[in-house]
């Protein structure tokens, strides 16, 4: 499943999102705090939320990690494996472009009219899922904007949260 969609938000500013959910979940299924240089190739073992009990038990690969260009990632679980890019490009107006992708490859690969009828499911629920999470990210960011416009002393702010230190 590819979907491509123009943002009006930068890719620094799209990236930065999907940096701090990757960081964040590492943080919390690990205790590892790690830096941005060290996402590319990073592997962990944790449970998918949702669903019943304490969840899916998987593998997460971060394939490849080149800020702010490309984030792709493999979820490995019993059912097969998902893989997820999302490939930003920039455009002068100060928005981007973003070609997004998911593809499921099953353990045990389902033939004939199951096949046709999962796959249709599956892709259907991964555009709305990445739709949705899309645009929960700009309208994340447009809020920032928003938030540190109103108070200037928001703006001075680095990407930790902490004013920078003038020397």
């Amino acid at each position: 499943m590819e979907l491509r969609k123009t943002l009006d938000v930068t890719a620094e500013e799209f990236f930065d999102q999907i940096e701090r959910s990757v960081l964040s979940d590492i943080k919390s299924v690990t205790d590892a705090e790690l830096g941005r240089e060290q996402l590319d190739g990073f592997e962990y073992e944790k449970r998918a939320s949702g669903g019943r009990g304490a969840g899916t038990p998987m593998k997460v690969r971060i394939v490849t990690y080149r800020y702010p260009a490309i984030y792709r990632v493999e979820f490995a679980y019993a059912r097969g494996t998902a893989a997820i890019t999302y490939e930003l490009t920039k455009l002068d107006s100060g928005s981007s472009r973003l070609a997004y992708s998911e593809e499921f490859t099953a353990s045990e690969p389902l033939r004939g009219f199951n096949r046709q009828i999962g796959l249709a499911l599956y892709e259907r629920q991964a555009r709305s899922r990445a739709r949705r999470t899309i645009r929960s990210i700009v309208s994340f960011i447009h809020k920032q904007r928003r938030c540190a416009g109103s108070n200037p002393l928001l703006a001075e702010l680095g990407d930790d949260g902490k004013k920078p230190k003038v020397m």
